[in-house]
């Protein structure tokens, strides 16, 4: 899965959890900061740099991900 599928699966599922949203995520996705990377690492730390947040494993970018995210592929996505 390439960071655009990433990004439009993790949105399809936040929307589906029929909450407020803020900045197109669930408030409480912000609660508790969890990322996660195309290459299936997830974190609740970022490395910062000129090109945006990136992942600490691998430093490929990082979108917001729902708390209960574990590292290995998405769960649910085939």
């Amino acid at each position: 899965m390439d960071f655009d599928e990433l990004r439009a699966e993790l949105k399809k599922r936040g929307e589906a959890e029929g909450v407020p949203l803020f900045m197109g995520r669930p408030d409480r996705w912000w609660d508790r900061f969890t990322v996660r990377c195309p290459n299936d690492h997830v974190s609740t730390s970022v490395l910062k740099t000129d090109r945006g947040d990136a992942c600490l494993a691998c430093f490929g970018p990082v979108t917001l991900t729902f708390p209960e995210d574990k590292d290995g592929p998405l769960s649910g996505v085939s």
